[in-house]
């Protein structure tokens, strides 16, 4: 219901009073930046010991506890001050904000209540009664305490934002319209109005709308992040990156510190295949939030991508150093491993991944997979076995039926290559050169295969037994190891190029 984050801090520094020091709220401000939340709270209690008199001191020491979560403290400070001066309106607001932030609904009425007893017809507290009822589930009331707070001061413009919003979570899309119109007649200036009739066209899959309306708030507020940062999240709802580009870049110029906008343009360059920039974001984010496993993690896949592999082997090692338990970092390390052709240590990456997640049917298809690599077929078996055992997912399942398969062919005693026939020598002459250059096997199969039904799979033949092919063929085939190319075979059939793929 409510259209901004409960933010306490800093709410009551900005208030006026009568006891204003500004070494106290200077000091407080500088740990609060610095995340040493003890140090500020020791000197918001010396704030309020050096004056006992103030409500501004209680007010600060409030918030402070209210940011470190020690609610009954807070609430008892922000009452000893609502006591001090009761016609003081934001009090009661914020205690509210408090209560409410806790699940305390019922007690934010009844201080919302003793509030406009002491101030009747305040708008913000109206208002704020409205958001506490919506919060509990009572539209109607909601939208009465909104339209009242509007007609007490129509130029607060978030009771316009609120009850538009109130409007649009039920549908009544028009009805938002209708409301954020009457706003912008009374504040005609305010550029969150046009953000948000932006987002209910948006709602309303009217994307040019939407985009004119985001740019009329642009233009009345150039300096505005709030403002490039709507319009980027509505961009990447419609696909359109390259406006979501502009915009988060605009906002990241103005606001280098809203990292979820400079995550989410990494993203956007990410999309737009823009890898390198992608990555300079991730670095800097990293660099910020040295401690955030889920950032290390984005910048590894995207150091995968661009190939600098060593890069991402740390950096997923980080993120498992910081967060044992979660297993993506471990199965892109173990991927990684494989790649290096450390099957061993693969496994043994795997293995933790299984003691977080023993039923996860990927990780038994990658095990398996591993244990093909090392020819050791019965493990592979199981573990195939496993995967379908435990697959919800229709894509591995498949995946691990066939490679159970090809295992049991292999155990068969089965064969499997891939051919490209041709009718003469100097075709198949003609395929090994281009072979020889580089290109790819399955692209020549489709090209030059007289053999229509394996050319269309890149000339598979599938697993096939002893006796199956013209010995010379078969004789090919045994000859070469996994992966290999043969040079030029003759049979009846014409001439072929074999490929051994297990």
């Amino acid at each position: 219901m409510r259209h901004t984050i409960l933010v306490l801090m800093c709410a009551v520094f900005l208030m006026p009073g009568e006891a204003v020091s500004r070494d106290f709220l200077g000091e407080i401000d500088a740990f609060h930046r610095q995340a040493k939340v003890d140090s500020a709270i020791a000197v918001g209690e010396a704030f309020v010991k050096g004056h006992p008199d103030s409500v501004d001191s209680h007010g600060v020491l409030a918030t402070l506890f209210a940011k470190s979560g020690e609610v009954d403290k807070a609430e008892k400070l922000y009452r000893k001050a609502i006591t001090m001066k009761p016609e003081r309106v934001e009090t009661y607001v914020t205690l509210a904000r408090l209560l409410s932030s806790v699940e305390r609904d019922e007690d934010a009425l009844l201080a919302l209540k003793d509030g406009l007893a002491v101030n009747p017809g305040s708008a913000m507290l109206l208002m704020e009664r409205g958001l506490v009822h919506g919060d509990l589930g009572r539209p109607e009331k909601a939208k009465a305490d909104f339209r009242t707070s509007i007609e007490t001061d129509p130029k607060l413009v978030d009771a316009y934002h609120n009850l538009a919003l109130l409007h649009a979570s039920a549908k009544e899309l028009d009805q938002a319209l209708t409301v954020l119109a009457e706003g912008m007649k009374m504040v005609p200036e305010n550029a969150m109005l046009y953000v948000n009739q932006g987002g209910v066209y948006h709602a309303m899959e009217k994307p040019d709308k939407a985009l004119e309306s985001y740019r009329i708030g642009v233009a009345k507020a150039p300096q505005d992040p709030q403002v490039y940062r709507a319009l980027g999240y509505m961009a990447v709802g419609i696909d359109s990156l390259q406006i979501a580009k502009a915009a988060w870049e605009k906002v990241v110029e103005l606001n280098p510190v809203d990292m979820d906008v400079r995550a989410g343009l990494a993203q956007v360059y990410l999309g737009l295949g823009e890898l390198q920039s992608g990555l300079k974001v991730y670095q800097e984010l990293v660099a910020l939030m040295p401690k955030e496993p889920s950032i290390r993690f984005t910048l590894a896949q995207i150091y995968q991508e661009v190939g600098e592999i060593q890069k991402a082997k740390a950096e997923f090692l980080k993120c498992i150093e910081m967060d044992p338990k979660r297993p993506e970092p471990l199965s892109s390390l173990a991927m990684i491993f494989i790649s290096e052709e450390k099957l061993d240590s693969a496994l043994a990456v795997y293995d933790k991944v299984l003691k977080i997640l023993p039923e996860d049917a990927s990780t038994h298809n990658n095990v398996g997979f591993v244990y093909s690599l090392k020819q050791e077929f019965g493990k592979a078996r199981t573990a195939y076995e496993k995967a379908i055992s435990f697959s919800k997912d229709a894509g591995v399942l498949k995946d691990a039926q066939t490679n159970l398969q090809i295992v049991a062919s292999i155990q068969a005693g089965k064969l499997r290559a891939h051919h490209i026939l041709v009718r003469t020598e100097g075709e198949a002459q003609e395929v090994l050169q281009k072979l020889d250059a580089g290109e790819k096997f399955a692209a020549l199969a489709r090209t030059y295969s007289i053999d229509k039904s394996s050319a269309e799979q890149g000339g598979n033949l599938g697993f096939f037994s002893l006796g199956d092919m013209h010995p010379a063929f078969e004789e090919a085939v045994l000859k070469l190891k996994s992966g290999e190319i043969s040079r030029i075979v003759q049979t009846p059939m014409g001439y072929h190029v074999v490929m051994r793929v297990n």
